[in-house]
């Protein structure tokens, strides 16, 4: 084989390779965008999970009238629990 078709030969292949690259590149940054997407929608559901969980204890401590009480010379007088 002469020295011109080896050198065509190995450009092929470097481009075929370099194609190859750029191929698997685009694949990392879907793959990483998919994360990403995943990610958010997982912290999402989480959030909305613990905001309902609060508001179902809101309504909970506000229809049973949820209180206590502190050890003082007046143990009738109640302290009544705030959620912020």
């Amino acid at each position: 084989m002469s020295t011109h078709h080896q050198l065509q030969l190995l450009r092929q292949q470097l481009e075929q390779q370099q194609q190859q690259t750029q191929v698997a590149i685009a694949q990392v940054h879907l793959i990483k965008d998919q994360l990403a997407a995943e990610t958010a929608a997982r912290i999402e559901a989480q959030v909305m999970d613990v905001l309902s969980f609060v508001g179902l204890l809101w309504t909970f401590i506000s229809l049973k009238g949820l209180t206590c009480r502190v050890d003082s010379q007046d143990p009738s007088i109640p302290i009544a629990i705030l959620i912020i």
